[in-house]
């Protein structure tokens, strides 16, 4: 009884975890861990055997991934244990590293590990060309990897040894039918989580830390401004780079709001267009645009997290929350 639990509860995970793929993309790129699962799904598939077939003769890789096979190799000896033992593995690790077998097979998902590193730093080391240098600092870069990198180990541990370990076992098993309707399954909620990831219009962490690393100084020394001097803010947006971006992109929002006043798209790219003065693209178009009752907000937020934002009035420009009509200081999270 409990192993039919134990397959229906796999099938169940198997076919649905790839979906929460739309949630890891807003913490972490999925590159590496896409490519470290895929990996892993095809050994298992295809055995250690057709594997070996497959990739010893690559140049360079070929001893890499041939020795993914052993995991095939490893399963066929000691069959996979229930996937509750799997999706609570990172903490059970500490008591898995002093036993044989357990640690073994830890050690076997290394080299997929080692994929998912390389893969990280490859996409960090460009991460930083493109996005981070030469404004923000290398050692918050550094910082902000190392948390994600934790944090795909986790990921990747709680996701891919899950579905390895049911393909091998249905794989072992004959059950050649469900494997076949498992995988398909897995793929396409896989492309659905993957699709709702790259369509959402949330912004990613990194994006934010970044964000929140140029313009959390500005902001602090604007209000501070605007304090002491509630009559002249108009001469505080232009001492920084950053709030003066933010200051033209809302004065070419409302400039295309006059001729276009429904057309809230056009609005936010005259917006985002006048925030890359400043801004990285991706940072631009995390802002969004939004009006109450005469105001105008320009603003980007991460959830739980206190938004970067500008507005604008009949009376001028404001960064005091108290100026916020109350619709707009709630969206915002400040009332």
């Amino acid at each position: 009884m409990w192993a039919a639990i134990d397959l229906a509860l796999r099938f169940v995970y198997v076919a649905l975890a790839p979906a929460l793929l739309a949630i890891i993309a807003y913490v972490m790129p999925l590159t590496g861990l896409l490519i470290t699962a895929g990996i892993a799904t095809v050994v298992a598939l295809i055995g250690s055997e057709a594997w070996h077939a497959r990739v010893d003769r690559l140049p360079l890789v070929g001893r890499l991934l041939g020795s993914m096979a052993n995991l095939a190799d490893f399963y066929r000896d000691h069959p996979p244990k229930p996937l509750v033992y799997y999706i609570l593995y990172p903490v059970l690790l500490p008591v898995i590293v002093f036993r044989r077998v357990p640690r073994r097979e830890f050690f076997l998902y290394r080299r997929l590990n080692a994929i998912l590193l390389v893969v990280v730093a490859a996409i960090g080391a460009y991460d930083y060309v493109r996005y981070w240098r030469p404004e923000l600092t290398f050692g918050l870069f550094i910082s902000s990897v190392i948390g994600v990198v934790i944090m795909q180990i986790i990921v990747a541990v709680v996701l891919i040894m899950p579905i390895v370990t049911t393909l091998v076992m249905l794989r072992q098993r004959g059950q050649v039918k469900t494997l076949s309707v498992l995988v398909v399954l897995a793929i396409a909620t896989t492309s659905f989580g993957a699709y709702i990831a790259h369509k959402k219009n949330e912004i990613a962490l990194l994006t934010w830390l970044r964000l929140q690393a140029r313009t959390k100084y500005a902001l602090a020394e604007l209000a501070d401004c605007e304090r002491a001097h509630p009559d002249q803010i108009v001469s505080c947006l232009d001492t920084n780079p950053e709030i003066h971006a933010l200051k033209e992109a809302l004065v070419a929002a409302v400039e295309v709001a006059r001729t276009a006043p429904n057309d809230v798209a056009a609005q936010l790219d005259a917006a985002h267009d006048k925030l890359v003065d400043y801004y990285k693209r991706d940072e631009a178009d995390a802002f969004k645009l939004v009006s109450s009752q005469g105001a105008v907000v320009l603003y980007v937020r991460y959830p739980r997290k206190p938004p970067i934002w500008l507005g604008v009035s009949a009376k001028g420009f404001f960064i005091r929350p108290e100026l916020l009509p109350a619709p707009l200081a709630k969206l915002l999270g400040l009332d």
